[in-house]
Formats: C-alpha cells, sequence, structure tokens
C-alpha cells in the first residue's frame, strides 16, 4: 500500500514538474523571441517624459543605431485575449508579418 503511494506521489510531481517547465518555455518564448539578439522590458509608468518624446527618443535611438525595436501591448478592445505590435524608426515598410514570435491571439 505504501509503496502505491509512493508512486502516485512521484507520478503526480512529474506531472507537476512537466507543466511548470512548459509555463516556464511559453514566459521565455514570449520575453525572449527566436531568432533575437536582446529582449528589454520598459516601464515608462514613472517616466516625466511624455509619451510623445518616448516615441521621439525610440524612434531615434533605432534610426541611429540600425536595430528593430518593437514593443508588444494588449489590445484595448480585447484586453485578455489580444496583443499589438508597435515598432519604432522611421522604416514603417515592416507589416509583423515575418515575425514569427508574434502571435496576436495570445
Amino acid at each position: 500500500m505504501i509503496n502505491k503511494l509512493y508512486y502516485l506521489m512521484a507520478g503526480l510531481i512529474a506531472v507537476l514538474c512537466a507543466m511548470i517547465a512548459a509555463l516556464y518555455t511559453l514566459t521565455e518564448d514570449t520575453s525572449f523571441p527566436l531568432n533575437t539578439n536582446y529582449a528589454v522590458s520598459v516601464s515608462s509608468g514613472e517616466s516625466k517624459l511624455s509619451k510623445t518624446e518616448l516615441i521621439e527618443h525610440f524612434n531615434s535611438f533605432v534610426s541611429e543605431h540600425d536595430v528593430e525595436v518593437y514593443k508588444v501591448a494588449a489590445d484595448q478592445a480585447n484586453f485578455i485575449g489580444g496583443r499589438n505590435l508597435f515598432y519604432f524608426g522611421d522604416d514603417h515598410s515592416d507589416d509583423g508579418s515575418r515575425l514569427d514570435w508574434f502571435n496576436p491571439g495570445l
């Protein structure tokens, strides 16, 4: 009887570990997308700059350093199930379709 209890507990622990690993992988995929060199998280809540000024700074940073900067934000119309993609810089020819890691429905 004790052996069956041990096997049951070991099985439950294995399932729990698998679930945690899956959630960790999902979080890492959205935090640090595939084929990217860097990923950062920026909070502008305490900034004394206006949104327009912040956008201007990001645009100039992208232009000066020849990098791609994207911001993923919750969709205001569908806060739980939708995401929007914003990109910075002067070249707005990219519609985001080549970004395999971005899924607007997550």
